[in-house]
């Protein structure tokens, strides 16, 4: 009996969390370099602290839910930063990178997240420090890592969501070519102020690799 509990524990397992297997190629040690940005891999002596301060700054849970919860202290963002250092150098999944400007300030981050039930999608979510917002500076850290993807992995799909009423997340995915594909109605977590969790729509975006634009 405990040897059948195992086996069907461990297929559920296989079957509700993403593989742990590489998927990602390595890393460029430079990071990659776009118009107005570099998207490297996190430094945990220099991007706590900004990492936690855009975790807190406003807006930030309408990007994606998981910042509803932020990091505490900076104790906790130095040992994320070392935590996506490590998956991205075992090329796994989730992995966030940092957005910074050609003088290494911090502009924000960009994770690459597995997408459940697909194992050759990968969805991108993006958050940038309040003085970056607004700049198209987003749009250029997206569009450089996933032109990475295009040339470097083998994904077939991308992906990215966001509360639907987050109008430049929705103006990010559709500038880099990840069109809106639907909208998935009250599924979406935003806790307010006072720690109250409002379910908003969900906006979804996606397209096949095959068709995404070449730049």
């Amino acid at each position: 009996m405990t040897r059948l509990r195992t086996a069907v524990a461990d297929r559920l397992r296989r079957r509700l969390l993403p593989p742990d297997e590489r998927v990602l190629p390595p890393f460029p040690p430079q990071g990659l370099v776009g118009t107005g940005v570099v998207v490297r891999a996190y430094r945990p002596e220099t991007d706590a602290a900004p990492r936690l301060a855009l975790e807190h700054s406003a807006g930030m849970n309408l990007w994606r839910a998981a910042f509803a919860s932020p990091m505490r202290d900076e104790r906790a963002a130095r040992n994320w930063c070392v935590s996506q250092r490590g998956s991205l150098d075992a090329g796994t999944l989730p992995v966030a990178l940092a957005i910074v400007d050609d003088r290494g300030a911090y502009l924000g981050d960009i994770e690459m997240l597995p997408v459940r039930d697909q194992r050759g999608a990968v969805e991108f979510a993006l958050g940038m420090v309040p003085e970056a917002r607004g700049r198209a500076l987003g749009i250029d850290a997206s569009s450089v890592l996933l032109d990475w993807l295009v040339d470097n992995a083998r994904f077939q799909r991308f992906e990215s969501s966001h509360a639907s009423e987050n109008r430049a997340a929705c103006l990010v995915s559709s500038r880099v070519g990840v069109p809106k594909e639907g909208v998935k109605r009250a599924a979406y977590p935003v806790r307010g102020d006072d720690g109250e969790v409002v379910w908003c729509d969900l906006c979804i975006h996606g397209v096949p690799v095959a068709e995404f634009p070449a730049r």
